[in-house]
């Protein structure tokens, strides 16, 4: 259902000709290093932009927000209806939706996710006399190693030992 929905956006998208569409290529983002990028849109007008990047693997989190600009009460850069959907793969290539979260500033996550391509598709209207702009976030936290679960597990095994030959020599 979300396809089709976002599908039909695309289509009618590319049938405006006030449409705008901008795709940023962030690369490889790693674990503790946030990309952002600003999309501006100089005109009022509907717009679906692309925000593509690669994760060797862990739990992607996201945001988006609105650059709101009024003077004198009169909307000069406004975005409304701001939505973010997270695909596998690069744009457009995606066939697997993650998730759609709203452009409300609020942090949302998804995964863990395997090592590979993503694209997160935004759409939304700019309202504004001079059009709109928002700032897009991406982060992603790594997944523990293996080891880390051994080293873990290791040490509750041996606080254990410690905790029975204590309770033993106390008796």
């Amino acid at each position: 259902m979300i396809k089709k929905l976002v599908l039909a956006a695309a289509l009618a998208t590319i049938g405006t000709g006030s449409a705008l569409a901008d795709t940023f290529n962030a690369g490889l983002i790693t674990p503790g290093t946030p990309v952002t990028n600003t999309f501006t849109h100089s005109v009022a007008g509907s717009f679906f932009d692309t925000f593509n990047f690669t994760i060797a693997a862990g739990t992607v989190s996201t945001s988006a927000v609105s650059i709101d600009l009024n003077i004198f009460n009169q909307p000069i850069f406004q975005i409304t209806g701001l939505t973010g959907t997270l695909w596998n793969n690069s744009h457009p290539m995606g066939n697997f939706i993650y998730g759609t979260f709203p452009g409300n500033n609020s942090t949302f996550s998804f995964g863990p996710l395997a090592a590979g391509n993503y694209h997160i598709d935004f759409a939304g209207t700019a309202t504004g006399v001079s059009g709109g702009a928002y700032l897009a976030a991406v982060s992603v936290a790594a997944v523990p190693e293996p080891e880390t679960y051994a080293l873990l597990l290791a040490g509750l095994g041996l606080m254990g030992t410690v905790a029975r030959r204590r309770s033993r020599n106390a008796a």
